[in-house]
């Protein structure tokens, strides 16, 4: 079993599950039957179209390393070509024009419009100005890192397991934690906003890990084989057993600390200890989830057959469609 394509898949399902989703449904919550109007006039103000703009160029970057730091030319060609077809079928199917209609969708499930007004009027606040002026880019600067993490963590435990080594039995890694004023109080304000939203979200994506794994590989590759499912089936356990949010803290807490002035983040800090600000995110974290199944959903059935067929050498983009019916994995039991 290849480490590549295992990469590409949580890569892909990363991007779904935890930074799409954020830059759409970054200020929603509670609320029912928004007009599209309205919901259209909150992702213009959250510059929603320009923050999935920048994730997927992030990312593109990010990927473009690995035919750029390849020596032999005849190799770097065909990596380099495979790459643009790669990005070229991402582009096309998670820039903002595809995901506009899920996230109007989802939204109208949790807003209406006087809430769609108040969200708006939000980010006129001083609190709101930094959410929008400064951590919504910063989510998209983290999207990369954070899915760097996993994967590495991913190819780790892959690894072990293909070459049948015990794992390890001082598990979970212990973060370090910042020690100076500033790291502080941005590790305070990530913890505050974990507790609300973050972790929750965490812990249920890795609830599903083994389903989410084995449905997106089916639609990818067709189908699962009984060895690819016990391998996803080790692969999702040694994840749910060793890697925990405590390791993605200190990472959130340390782009925090190097895109906000330490005021900012104490006036955010103060923000969401608010009761009703509490209550927003609270909310907001539902319409994610909302949003990460219709994400989700769209990613096994039109993204991932598209990617793997991309990444084949004799892909041609005419012949890049998506199946209307993939087959897909039983949930394991």
């Amino acid at each position: 079993m290849a480490k590549k394509p295992w990469s590409a898949l949580r890569s892909a399902l990363l991007v779904a599950t935890t930074g799409l989703s954020v830059l759409l449904a970054s200020y929603a919550h509670a609320g029912q039957g928004a007009s599209p109007e309205q919901l259209r006039q909150l992702f213009e103000v959250s510059r929603s179209a320009d923050l999935v703009d920048k994730v997927l160029g992030m990312l593109e970057q990010q990927n473009a390393a690995t035919w750029q730091n390849e020596p032999n030319p005849d190799k770097q060609a065909e990596m380099k070509t495979k790459h643009e077809r790669v990005a070229a079928v991402i582009r096309e199917n998670l820039n903002w024009t595809k995901l506009e209609p899920m996230a109007i969708e989802v939204y109208q499930r949790h807003y209406d419009d006087k809430e769609v007004q108040s969200e708006i009027a939000y980010l006129s606040t001083p609190a709101g100005k930094v959410w929008l002026d400064k951590v919504a880019p910063l989510m998209a600067d983290l999207l990369p890192r954070t899915v760097a993490y996993m994967e590495t963590r991913f190819d780790e435990i892959q690894k072990r397991i293909l070459a049948n080594k015990p794992a390890p039995t001082r598990r979970p890694v212990k973060p370090k934690l910042p020690t100076d004023t500033k790291g502080k109080t941005a590790y305070a304000l990530v913890s505050e906003l974990s507790v609300l939203s973050s972790k929750p979200q965490f812990d249920a994506r890795m609830a599903n890990l083994e389903n989410d794994m084995l449905s997106s590989v089916a639609a990818a590759a067709g189908g699962v084989d009984d060895e690819t499912r016990t391998m996803i089936k080790k692969i999702a356990k040694e994840l749910k057993r060793e890697v925990t949010f405590e390791e993605l803290k200190p990472i959130m807490a340390d782009s925090f600390a190097s895109q906000l002035s330490e005021g900012e983040m104490k006036l955010l800090l103060a923000d969401v200890q608010r009761p009703e600000r509490k209550n927003q995110i609270r909310q907001r974290t539902q319409t994610e989830t909302d949003l990460n199944t219709k994400l989700n959903e769209h990613l096994r059935t039109n993204v991932l057959p598209l990617l793997m067929k991309a990444a084949l050498p004799e892909a041609e983009p005419a012949d890049v469609t998506p199946s209307d019916n993939p087959p897909m994995a039983k949930p394991a039991t």
